[in-house]
């Protein structure tokens, strides 16, 4: 009788816990799914010559939160470092070394880039600067292209304008980028870059030119013809953070508009100028441009405690995004916010 019972107590206990299991399934609140929008990318610094103590880190401007971030390296071993930097499209980067700045690029996902650095212990300085990696070829362009025409470099020229001196500040500014352009067609032929990346040199000196023409003309009372002729609606340049500067200072030109207020100011004008603003550049740009743009302006408004203004904006604006992603990170941050708030 006993060995009978037996299993049919185990197959009845296991009919119980099968029903538990479904019923669990069918009942149980999913959790919230997650959600990262920036991707990762690791760039590791190998100093070679006599153990030595050496100081590591990054700087790389955020074109959605508009700022530069502090990357801290991590030492690996002896005058080894690693770093890793968030990201969501290609952007490039500058490291330091010994306060020593060398400027790289980086695409999100990417671990293979090394940054060789050779010491030399007599000078007490490094001397050599090489890569590896996917992206090596661009890192050389930007280290070749630094220790060539550094000096005349078109974020070496001077911001500070006067209406007497605009002609020679924006003719200064054509011949800085004319010269960058050149050197960047020289190096298109004896050396290999993608041609994602000339688009994208390309896209970021003309811009840089144009935004500091424009908004050095504005300074200086000079008429918008004077200002260089680009697009606006401009997809190749997406990821190019001096586009988003040019079409800040054009919309903020149109009708009047006042200029959107520097990042850390909380005045209550905020709202209804990046409203105005939207309502201007919904009409100018399409795509991942229009998608940057607009995530950019609520994110300072959310940043700056108009959480209930940028989400009015956001829930108005939300079916025009052509990527869910940016409206899905939007949503995330005005939940954080909230969250500190309640």
């Amino acid at each position: 009788m006993e060995n009978r019972v037996i299993p049919i107590l185990i197959l009845l206990m296991i009919s119980v816990y099968v029903f538990g299991l479904e019923y669990r399934a069918q009942h149980q609140v999913p959790p919230e799914p997650t959600y990262q929008f920036y991707d990762t990318t690791i760039v590791r610094i190998r100093i070679q010559g006599p153990d030595t103590m050496h100081n590591a880190y990054g700087r790389l401007i955020d074109i959605l939160e508009e700022g530069s971030r502090l990357i801290e390296a991590v030492a690996e071993g002896p005058n080894q470092f690693r770093l890793v930097f968030p990201l969501n499209g290609p952007r490039p980067a500058t490291l330091y070394v010994d306060d020593l700045p060398f400027q790289v690029m980086l695409v999100p996902g990417d671990t293979s880039l090394i940054a060789n650095l050779r010491w030399q212990a007599d000078s007490q300085q490094i001397d050599s600067i090489w890569f590896e990696g996917h992206l090596q070829n661009i890192c050389t362009y930007y280290l070749t292209k630094s220790s060539r025409i550094n000096t005349q470099h078109i974020r070496r020229s001077f911001n500070t304008i006067q209406a007497s001196n605009y002609p020679a500040y924006a003719a200064k500014l054509d011949s800085a980028a004319a010269r960058e352009l050149a050197f960047l067609a020289e190096q298109e032929v004896f050396s290999v870059l993608p041609q994602w990346f000339t688009d994208f040199e390309k896209n970021e000196i003309l811009y840089q030119k144009a935004y500091l023409k424009r908004s050095a003309a504005s300074m200086a009372g000079y008429s918008p013809t004077r200002h260089d002729p680009v697009k606006l609606d401009n997809s190749a340049a997406v990821f190019c953070y001096y586009y988003y500067l040019y079409l800040k200072t054009y919309i903020g030109e149109l009708d009047s508009l006042a200029v959107l207020p520097p990042e850390s100011d909380t005045t209550r004008q905020l709202p209804m100028i990046a409203g105005r603003h939207l309502a201007v550049a919904s009409e100018l740009l399409t795509g991942e441009p229009w998608d940057i743009y607009i995530t950019q302006i609520l994110y300072r408004m959310v940043k700056n405690g108009f959480t209930a203004e940028a989400t009015s904006m956001l829930q108005q604006y939300e079916p025009t995004f052509s990527s869910a992603r940016y409206s899905r990170f939007l949503w995330k941050e005005i939940n954080n916010q909230k969250k500190k708030t309640d």
